[in-house]
């Protein structure tokens, strides 16, 4: 009975506060075209279907009143579950890098197939009325749930340790360590619960709370300061445009030493040098995305006219896409005539654009 009151108790706080959490994304707009904040709003649903599939579980469908009905119930809200996760351990990923780590979809792919392939074999046995078999499949699943829980904490560990190796101001420290704690309290407290389960399955109710906790630090942290997910693109030191014929177009320095404009003409030149000889050896257009030499990178981006190139140390998610919108405001704001524009000589003023789309690197 002391159970069951906490099953009715903390789903529904759990829910209430994920209404909140979704309310709090929505409110705000100006971050709605950002992939991290879907991930986010897409985590939370999945963890708000999973906390009304699951409390089904606990009586309308139990494993002693309908034995299918509770396995179709279980195959269901481990999927939901598992977007979830991945979702929380993508948002975590693509803070330090520009695209999804293969390691990750690998492992959580992988280890996602197994439980919904003995899922599966649950409902299969729970038709068979194998009830005995079903109890076993189902301690099987709770271990595999652990492992791919532990390797959500591995890796959301190993992204945001590597935050914390920047040299952050107070603020960001804070928020880094913010999504960190939200990490360990949210999945490492779900660690003994789901061993718990094996004793007593309404045990899991107590996970509802840790989960939808460290979702709301998680997204508290995000929503409220969003810079958070741009701490490694504030390294970035020189973005250039340069028309592909090699004229220099127009630079714009982030960095506090301020070079003379012969150094970024230079510059331009001899990338445009560079992309001739790789042609000239491929004997074909060499258009790279990446060069890198000793710590230092330069993130490029091609149009039919010009290409943007973005000096950083690191390759990273927020600069492709202030990239891709760069090219996209340049190419709406002179149109048909960027052909001609990018074959002149005068250097273009795009302070507005880049200051739109590299808003995250201006202090």
């Amino acid at each position: 009975m002391v159970l069951a009151f906490y099953v009715h108790l903390f789903a529904g706080i759990s829910l209430l506060l994920n209404l909140g959490i979704i309310q709090r994304i929505l409110s705000h707009r100006s971050q709605a075209k950002s992939k991290l904040t879907w991930l986010m709003l897409v985590a939370i649903l999945s963890i708000s279907f999973w906390i009304i599939l699951t409390y089904l579980q606990f009586e309308v469908l139990s494993i002693d009143n309908n034995l299918i009905g509770h396995a179709y119930l279980d195959f269901f809200s481990n999927i939901v579950i598992l977007i979830g996760l991945f979702c929380l351990v993508a948002f975590f990923n693509l803070l330090v890098s520009p695209r999804l780590d293969v390691k990750i979809i690998s492992v959580i792919g992988g280890l996602s197939f197994i439980i919904l392939g003995l899922k599966l074999s649950h409902i299969v046995l729970a038709k068979n009325n194998e009830l005995d078999l079903v109890h076993q499949i189902k301690s099987l699943t709770d271990v595999f749930n652990l492992i791919i829980i532990i390797f959500v904490i591995y890796f959301g560990h190993t992204d945001l340790k590597l935050l914390l190796k920047e040299d952050l101001n107070a603020i960001q420290r804070k928020q880094v360590k913010s999504l960190y704690n939200a990490l360990l309290i949210g999945l490492s407290g779900m660690i003994p619960i789901i061993g718990l389960t094996l004793i007593k399955f309404e045990f899991l109710s107590f996970a509802y709370i840790f989960i939808t906790i460290a979702l709301f630090m998680v997204i508290n942290t995000y929503v409220t300061d969003p810079r958070v997910a741009f701490i490694l693109p504030e390294k970035t030191s020189l973005v250039l445009v340069v028309s592909v014929h090699g004229v220099y177009k127009y630079s714009k320095r982030f960095s506090e030493s301020e070079e003379e404009d012969d150094d970024t003409i230079l510059i331009s030149g001899a990338l445009n040098a560079i992309m001739t000889l790789m042609s000239e050896f491929y004997k074909s257009p060499s258009t790279p995305e990446l060069i890198k030499f000793q710590n230092q990178l330069i993130l490029l981006l091609w149009e039919k006219d010009y290409f943007i190139a973005a000096f950083s140390e690191r390759d990273s998610l927020f600069i492709r896409n202030a990239m891709e919108k760069t090219v996209s405001l340049i190419n709406n704001t002179y149109q048909e005539n960027i052909k001609e524009i990018m074959f002149q000589s005068k250097v273009l003023d795009l302070d507005p654009i880049i200051k739109d789309s590299f808003y995250f690197v201006y202090h």
